[in-house]
């Protein structure tokens, strides 16, 4: 994950424990190991740029999306997902 702002963000794996919990500046980055998956939600998840086994960024959501985002291990995930 990079952030393109300041964004605060909560990390869980899937059974519910916090893997990270806190803000992320402009440009900085954090790799979190995917495991058996992730839930990310973020106060501004338009400013978090999210990237999965070498594939392009993309932005994790809109600044209106403040729900959880689930990132299941590559083998769960359909095809054209990340």
């Amino acid at each position: 994950m990079r952030a393109r702002g300041e964004a605060w963000l909560e990390v869980r794996n899937l059974q519910g424990g916090k893997v990270f919990v806190g803000t992320l500046r402009n440009g900085e980055e954090r790799i979190l190991p995917l495991g058996d998956g992730l839930r990310v939600r973020s106060g501004r998840a338009d400013l978090l740029e999210v990237s999965l086994a070498g594939d392009p960024p993309t932005l994790l959501g809109t600044v209106w999306d403040l729900g959880w985002r689930s990132f299941p291990p590559p083998e769960e995930q359909p095809p054209g997902s990340f």
